[in-house]
């Protein structure tokens, strides 16, 4: 992870069992992070802002994306972050 992190204006973002994923508009991966590196997450109808752990700084940063899948996404980070810790607790 570089220590600053450089996004595309227009990206896509994407979430799998392992965390959300950035790609540039050309599905060029640019960055990943896991969902204990996701601190915090909300929206509104038109944008969605997530706080994310830097591990080469050391530090937080505010990733705030224009869309209209706030609701949406912030749903799936939730579902993911219970089904791991459904699944942490059954293997316990």
């Amino acid at each position: 992870t570089p220590t600053c992190l450089s996004m595309p204006t227009d990206l896509r973002i994407a979430f799998n069992h392992s965390g959300m994923w950035v790609f540039d508009m050309d599905y060029n991966k640019k960055h990943s992070f896991g969902y204990a590196d996701i601190y915090r997450w909300g929206g509104s109808s038109s944008q969605f802002s997530l706080i994310i752990w830097n591990t080469a700084s050391e530090s937080t940063f505010e990733l705030k994306l224009a869309t209209a899948q706030a609701a949406d996404m912030a749903g799936i980070i939730l579902d993911y972050i219970n089904a791991i810790m459904q699944a942490t607790q059954e293997q316990g």
